[in-house]
């Protein structure tokens, strides 16, 4: 059985630092309300059935250091406003429908 993302993170959820729902048959769209846990620094969704695009909100993210989004059905462009998340270190796109060129941006995160 497949189910979405719920599309508001519980208020609750502010200090979450990992959020870990791969392999788990998700579909539906990424919430861009993902983009409110300030706090995360592993944000794994890779091997779903997500569709859409990845939200710019994830820019927010600015404690990130592990995005894994690949193995979706997601379409569009990897986000400019990711190149925000400084901490960034690790990130999966493989798998998917994107298109465009990495943004120039994301060598100012080495």
């Amino acid at each position: 059985m497949t189910s979405p993302i719920p599309p508001q993170p519980g208020k609750n959820l502010h200090n979450l630092e990992i959020l870990s729902l791969f392999e788990n048959d998700l579909n539906d769209t990424i919430p861009p309300s993902l983009g409110n846990l300030s706090n995360l620094s592993e944000l794994l969704l890779y091997s779903n059935g997500l569709s859409g695009t990845i939200p710019p909100e994830f820019g927010l993210l600015k404690k990130l250091k592990v995005l894994r989004v690949g193995d979706n059905r997601l379409t569009g462009h990897i986000p400019e406003e990711i190149s925000k998340c400084t901490e960034l270190r690790t990130m999966g796109f493989a798998s998917c429908s994107l298109n465009g060129c990495i943004p120039r941006t994301f060598g100012q995160l080495l």
